[in-house]
């Protein structure tokens, strides 16, 4: 596992919009925009993912006086075939674009990517976006939303919503200090609609090796939040760690803090591409902002199958990828 150091990293801006679901959760508040409208006068279910990318993208620059030819290297990624939402919207910046794919763990994936390329003096400031929608999803993973199939009570429910983040090497409130580039994990899982248990053994793994190599104890951070592990893959990981005599008491898990899992019907909690992101740029954010944080793990999960696999019996590649977030003045 590829473990990171960054000593110029720091978060300029960000940004979040969401769906109607999400807007009715714990964290509606926090959202830069909510679009109470399932397609929003849109054609299309994908055209309204790609119009959630663009005004999170748009809000994101706004906020720092940016504009689209202010950026030199646009790193993003979702959950469509070819990740086609965020290659349609490199197409509308004049810029250098790296798509990449770590399914709920794409948040974090490009962090790290273009937290590496200011790391190494390539360039100063890179705008990273993640983007996902329970309908697209649905459509892609499973069977679209129209045929009305009935779900199993261990799923989780697809994040509609959009992130995006501007990293910068110039000095600000909230900096990326540490990071560790996951491995994956076949551990033989082929239950899809369970991917949060599935998920939990590479969460407990780059958990234990980032903190290993960098020397640190759970409780060196005020919380540690995996992305999205759900009711049940949460409780998988505690027991993880349970057995090697650690109680990890500041868990949290972005898939049961987006929702509220008692009163919406989300099955076991969020999930998808935009879960991790919407969490942390908005409720993580401003607690470090605040000073109710000093310092933040988030390890984002992803299940890296493909549904012609599934439908092949083929068992669940799983893998997770860790990001520190701190104050600048700790």
């Amino acid at each position: 596992m590829l473990h990171i150091n960054f000593d110029n990293v720091y978060v300029k801006s960000s940004a979040t919009t969401a769906g109607k679901k999400e807007a009715c959760g714990p964290l509606k508040d926090l959202f830069d925009k909510v679009f109470i409208d399932k397609i929003s006068r849109k054609q299309s279910f994908e055209s309204f993912e790609l119009m959630l990318k663009e005004e999170a993208i748009d809000i994101c620059l706004n906020k720092c006086g940016m504009s689209y030819d202010d950026i030199n290297l646009f790193i993003a990624g979702d959950l469509n075939n070819q990740i086609a939402c965020s290659s349609k919207t490199s197409g509308k910046l004049d810029s250098s674009f790296i798509g990449i794919y770590g399914a709920c763990s794409t948040s974090a994936l490009g962090i790290l990517t273009g937290a590496s390329f200011i790391k190494g003096n390539i360039i100063n400031e890179v705008l990273v976006s993640s983007t996902s929608s329970y309908a697209t999803s649905e459509r892609q993973f499973r069977n679209p939303i129209e045929y009305g199939g009935g779900k199993r009570y261990q799923t989780t429910f697809t994040v509609t919503g959009s992130g995006a983040i501007l990293l910068s090497n110039k000095f600000n409130k909230i900096r990326v200090k540490r990071g560790s580039i996951g491995k994956t994990y076949d551990t033989n899982w082929t239950d899809v609609n369970d991917l949060g248990t599935g998920m939990s053994y590479a969460a407990y793994k780059t958990i234990k090796e980032h903190l290993k190599y960098f020397n640190l104890s759970p409780d060196y951070y005020d919380a540690i939040i995996t992305g999205d592990l759900s009711t049940l893959g949460s409780k998988v990981l505690l027991e993880l760690f349970k057995n090697d005599g650690i109680d990890l008491n500041n868990h949290l898990d972005a898939g049961t803090l987006i929702f509220d899992v008692k009163k919406q019907d989300v099955f076991m909690g969020g999930s998808g591409a935009a879960c991790a992101p919407l969490v942390t740029y908005s409720m993580v954010f401003n607690k470090l902002k605040l000073g109710e944080y000093k310092r933040v793990l988030l390890v984002a999960t992803g299940a890296l199958f493909d549904p012609t696999y599934v439908f092949q019996k083929k068992s669940i590649p799983m893998i997770a990828h860790a990001v520190e977030f701190e104050r600048s003045d700790v």
